[in-house]
């Protein structure tokens, strides 16, 4: 009988332990999809918390609690400038612009590496530092000490996780550009990047539609993932501020939730003409480069125009007929078409923003 009651007990206690757990991941999982600068107690100690975006390689499928708006928290995004050609006043205010942190993101296989080669030349010609990379491996400590003022903040900008750097970047304006592929396309391209030995994640030791759909929407990705960072008000600390190494993604949470997926896109495509200065496409890159020279004030074109980097190895013929067949593949899986969905809208909504700013730029 004692050694019944003694398991009995432990049983109890085992489940208070659980039911303990589940309050904390619960109330955790609460703070990470909360607003910004929201306060809260820790052991006596008031915190802030600040949230930022940015993207990361997750596969968690998880939702967010019921009622959470999640296309209200990409509207948390600040301190960047709208587009140049597109808002009335910016253009005339051209100085911000051409004063601004420049901050680029990298969307792979979309002319991203050649753009990195391009602002590390340019940063040389002004005699400025090389541009910061922000990737998913550098972000957290990039913004700690953007927020713990230890470190300078840069000119430049560039990476897969440049999106939501500006949060951390006070006392200068700071301009987002990019440019932006046809969804497939750019699917295609990284598969036999890979394929031919090119350094990617995922890997691709499987077939072009199963490499596609473990990506899925990219960009919109990029977009909709944050970075949680606390800071200690009462703290005498001198780096007060402190960001997690692992981010939340809106993405995952909202991945099987419909509404929540829906309205978080439509409230980026009406916003994409505000969050990024410029935007370019890579079928047009000599037309997007004089865009960016001209908003901006570096030679863009002029130095970078004939940078072009990680060029698959085909002849023009092969190239073609490899890319029309894998094309024709991908458009024809409605699984595939489904998981590029949100990918291929934004670069529906990109392609008028790009003819409207080229039209406003050649009447300049």
């Amino acid at each position: 009988m004692p050694k019944y009651l003694s398991i009995g007990r432990l049983t109890r206690g085992v489940v208070v332990v659980k039911l303990i757990a589940l309050s904390v991941f619960f109330g955790l999982v609460v703070l990470l999809v909360s607003g910004p600068l929201r306060i809260g107690v820790s052991s006596g100690l008031k915190v802030s918390r600040r949230e930022i975006l940015y993207p990361m390689n997750n596969t968690s499928q998880r939702h967010l609690p019921p009622g959470e708006t999640v296309h209200l928290q990409m509207g948390q995004l600040r301190n960047f400038l709208p587009n140049v050609f597109l808002h009335p006043g910016t253009h005339e205010d051209s100085g911000r612009y051409r004063s601004s942190v420049l901050a680029y993101l990298h969307n792979p296989k979309s002319g991203g590496t050649s753009m990195r080669q391009c602002l590390e030349e340019l940063s040389q010609h002004a005699g400025k530092p090389p541009p910061v990379l922000v990737s998913i491996d550098t972000i957290s400590e990039v913004t700690t000490r953007h927020l713990n003022r230890a470190i300078k903040v840069s000119d430049f900008y560039v990476g897969d996780a440049a999106f939501g750097i500006c949060d951390s970047v006070d006392g200068r304006p700071c301009s987002y550009f990019t440019l932006m592929r046809e969804p497939f396309e750019r699917s295609i391209s990284h598969y036999f990047f890979c394929r031919n030995g090119g350094e990617s994640w995922p890997p691709c030791n499987n077939t072009l539609e199963e490499f596609t759909l473990s990506l899925c929407s990219l960009f919109f990705r990029q977009m909709t993932t944050r970075l949680s960072c606390d800071h200690a008000v009462n703290s005498n600390a001198s780096s007060p501020w402190t960001c997690n190494n692992r981010a939340t993604s809106i993405d995952h949470y909202i991945h099987k939730n419909t509404r929540n997926r829906a309205a978080t896109l439509e409230h980026i495509l009406a916003n994409m003409d505000k969050y990024f200065a410029v935007i370019g496409i890579v079928d047009e890159f000599e037309a997007s480069l004089k865009m960016f020279e001209h908003a901006f004030g570096y030679p863009f074109h002029r130095t970078c125009n004939n940078i072009q980097l990680n060029r698959a190895r085909y002849t023009a013929g092969d190239k073609e007929i490899i890319y029309a067949e894998s094309k024709a593949r991908l458009m024809q899986n409605e699984k595939v078409r489904e998981c590029l969905h949100e990918d291929i809208q934004i670069y529906e909504q990109v392609l008028k923003i790009f003819e409207t700013e080229k039209h406003i730029f050649a009447n300049l």
